[in-house]
């Protein structure tokens, strides 16, 4: 390896960790929560995908974070530097990608571009979320697919795809890549069995672990049932307007993604007109290919929008390239400017407390009071004693080392989940958790007549409130 390629690596992967550092201690969110809550429990011996304990994604995330706890340890901070970990692999690949494509000063831009415009708050980037473990084999596969190992490609796309369903859309970049690699062939027969051969190269690499997954899934709980927890319930809910989720969280997210689609644009302005040159393709078929993995989720959720700064950012390092090249001074200056500009994002919340740079950035109550919550559910129960916390905010399952009640830890999954509501009243009405946290109210599609408070009455009193939040116990038979 030449030593500027080492040091492009070694300083890259450094920046990565070292810009979320500041956020490792903010309190841990409900997605981070729910991956350690299940991984915790899915070794301990509950089964997954059953009454017992139930998710929406695949094995993937769950082995990561259990790999990262037995490594790092389980405390929040641990978690989050195993996902910073992932994260500054997905900036070296970036830079290697960028520097094959542009050449080696955009392997640095580009490197340095992902590192801190992929950790900004706006995109909840130092969060150990799942697009952040999802990034690292995606875009590893792509780099494959850039230097025609095929095989490998595949392979990296399926561990994608078990670490979060939406990573699995690099596979479109295959798709892409290959037909406009050889599109002037198609006529030819022989090229058209490369093509194929090609296919069946990745998707050999891609098997062995999509059949690893669904043999475990089949064995343990039913391939209908698995295949209902990780593909069925997602792609058949439909919870308010895509565009409406578009629209809002992109104008939320734009200072993160905004600049680097600025710097790319400007430097595609300064490229050869009327080329359709391969490096402009594989970045735009990336692009369109993590967008649409985005899409799938139906949200477009904050985090989600971590799928798209690996192409994003070779993209603007690309553009910077041109637009320094230039040499006017009003060009130099806007990209000097945009350089800058992560840093600016990030400054308001490095000067807050982590409590307080949370509240800004999420203004859920839930995790103001998880901590202190755990505290007291552990030292008012015992090990064996499971609770409620009505009706998300899984960190809390996860902080107080207790067992959930009830399978289905989030919101989504009590209102849409055929017959979810109504086994929850019944864990309710049989007082199986020892404790109730009345977090949030009712989804009022599910419970228009209070049914939830009724039962809670019924089977529970008031102990104690934390910051208005009321926490019940079971009342004595």
């Amino acid at each position: 390896m030449r030593r500027d390629s080492a040091c492009l690596i070694a300083l890259v992967a450094l920046l990565a960790v070292l810009v979320r550092v500041p956020l490792a201690r903010w309190p841990l969110i409900s997605d981070e929560g729910g991956y350690a809550y299940t991984a915790q429990w899915w070794f301990r011996g509950l089964t997954l995908y059953s009454d017992q304990l139930w998710f929406d994604r695949p094995q993937g995330i769950f082995l990561a974070y259990k790999l990262g706890m037995a490594l790092f340890g389980p405390e929040t901070w641990a978690i989050r530097l195993w996902g910073a970990l992932w994260a500054a692999g997905t900036s070296v690949l970036v830079a290697l990608i960028a520097g094959r494509l542009y050449g080696q000063r955009a392997a640095w831009v580009g490197g340095i571009l992902h590192a801190v415009f992929s950790a900004l708050p706006q995109i909840e980037g130092f969060t150990a979320n799942a697009e952040v473990f999802a990034a690292l084999p995606a875009t590893a596969s792509a780099y494959c697919l850039l230097i025609g190992c095929p095989t490998l490609a595949g392979l990296l796309a399926s561990l994608a795809l078990l670490l979060k369903p939406s990573g699995g859309s690099i596979a479109l970049l295959r798709l892409g890549w290959l037909l406009f690699q050889e599109r002037k062939q198609w006529r030819h027969q022989c090229w058209r069995r490369q093509y194929w051969r090609c296919l069946v190269c990745y998707a050999l690499g891609a098997l062995p672990l999509c059949l690893a997954a669904l043999l475990h899934g089949s064995v343990t709980v039913g391939l209908p049932a698995y295949w209902h927890a990780v593909a069925g319930f997602r792609l058949g809910l439909r919870d308010g307007s895509p565009l409406a989720g578009l629209l809002r969280h992109g104008r939320q997210t734009a200072p993160a993604w905004l600049p680097l689609v600025a710097l790319g644009v400007a430097g595609w302005r300064q490229g050869e007109r009327g080329r359709l040159a391969p490096e402009r393709v594989f970045v735009a078929v990336w692009l369109a290919s993590a967008l649409a993995g985005m899409a799938l989720g139906g949200h477009w959720y904050p985090h989600y929008f971590i799928q798209a700064m690996p192409p994003l950012a070779v993209l603007a390092a690309g553009g910077l390239v041109r637009v320094w090249g230039d040499g006017r001074p009003v060009a130099r200056l806007a990209a000097a400017l945009m350089l800058a500009a992560p840093l600016l994002l990030l400054a308001p919340y490095l000067r807050l407390s982590p409590a307080e740079g949370n509240w800004l950035l999420y203004r859920r109550p839930g995790y103001r009071i998880a901590a202190e919550v755990a505290r007291y559910l552990q030292d008012h129960t015992r090990p064996d004693e499971s609770v409620y916390v009505a009706f998300a905010e899984s960190d809390i399952y996860y902080l107080a080392d207790r067992r959930s009640a009830f399978p289905y830890l989030y919101r989504l999954e009590v209102q849409h989940m055929p017959g979810a509501y109504e086994a929850l009243l019944q864990t309710i009405a049989e007082q199986k958790p020892t404790y109730v946290l009345a977090l949030d109210r009712p989804p009022e599609n599910v419970d228009p007549d209070g049914r939830f408070q009724q039962a809670l009455r019924a089977g529970y009193e008031l102990e104690t409130i934390f910051e208005g939040v009321p926490l019940y116990r079971r009342r004595a038979r």
